[in-house]
C-alpha cells in the first residue's frame, strides 16, 4: 500500500514539474541560461547543506543537477528563473523603447522630474544637474546623473559642453561615496538605438552595491 505522505510528495512533484514546464526550464541547464546571481543562490543553497560548490557555472550546474531530487531546491530554483524571467523582459521592454525613441523638442520625463511636474527621488541637486533613484534599479544602488539642460544624448554634446560634462562625472563620484560605494561602482551612459538609451535626454547610470559581470550585455 503507498503512504499517504508519498502520494503527497508524487502531488507535490507532479505540481513541481508543471510549474517548471510553464517557465521554460529543463532538469539539465545550459551554462547560458544561469546567470551569475542564480549561480549565486544555488552556491549558497548547497553550501548550507554541506554540498562543496566551485566557482565556475559548469560546476555550479552539475551540482544543480545533483541535487535536483530536493523539493525546497526546485522552490528556489523556480523563484530565481522567475525573476531572471522578469529582467530579461525588462530589457526586451528597453531595446523596445531605444529602438522607438525620437529626438523632439518636447520636455523629456528627466525634464519634468527637474521641474517637478513628475515626482523623482533627488539624491543631489545644484545649477548645472541632479541625480535621481533610478526608478527601475539594476542594483541596490542605482542612480541617474541628469543635466538640467536638455541634451539629447552624448552625440549631441558640443566641444562647449566640456565643463558640463566634467561636472557630471565629478557628481556621480560625490553622489556615489554619500551612498557608500567603497567598493566600487559602474558609470555607464547609453548612446543612440544599439546603446539602449530609451529617453532622449542624456543621463549617467551609477550602478553599485553588487558584483557586476564583465562584459556588458
Amino acid at each position: 500500500m503507498v503512504k499517504r505522505n508519498e502520494l503527497n510528495a508524487n502531488k507535490n512533484n507532479v505540481y513541481e514539474e508543471k510549474t517548471l514546464n510553464e517557465i521554460g526550464f529543463r532538469p539539465i541547464l545550459p551554462c547560458q541560461i544561469l546567470p551569475a546571481e542564480l549561480k549565486s543562490m544555488l552556491a549558497s543553497r548547497f553550501l548550507t547543506t554541506g554540498r562543496a560548490v566551485s566557482s565556475s557555472i559548469a560546476s555550479a550546474e552539475r551540482s544543480l543537477r545533483n541535487v535536483w531530487c530536493s523539493s525546497s531546491t526546485r522552490s528556489l530554483v523556480c523563484s530565481a528563473i522567475r525573476k531572471t524571467n522578469s529582467k530579461m523582459a525588462d530589457a526586451t521592454s528597453e531595446v523596445t523603447k531605444a529602438q522607438q525613441m525620437k529626438v523632439t523638442e518636447s520636455p523629456s520625463i528627466f525634464t519634468k522630474i527637474i521641474n517637478k511636474e513628475i515626482p523623482g527621488k533627488f539624491l543631489h541637486e545644484d545649477d548645472l544637474c541632479v541625480a535621481l533613484v533610478d526608478v527601475n534599479p539594476q542594483a541596490p544602488v542605482h542612480f541617474l546623473v541628469v543635466p538640467r539642460q536638455q541634451i539629447p544624448g552624448i552625440s549631441y554634446a558640443k566641444d562647449s559642453d566640456q565643463a558640463l560634462l566634467g561636472h557630471l562625472l565629478l557628481v556621480a563620484r560625490k553622489v556615489a561615496e554619500q551612498q557608500h560605494l567603497q567598493d566600487g561602482y559602474r558609470i555607464v551612459i547609453n548612446e543612440g538605438k544599439n546603446g539602449c538609451q530609451s529617453v532622449p535626454h542624456l543621463h549617467i547610470h551609477v550602478l553599485g552595491k553588487r558584483q557586476l559581470n564583465w562584459p556588458p550585455g
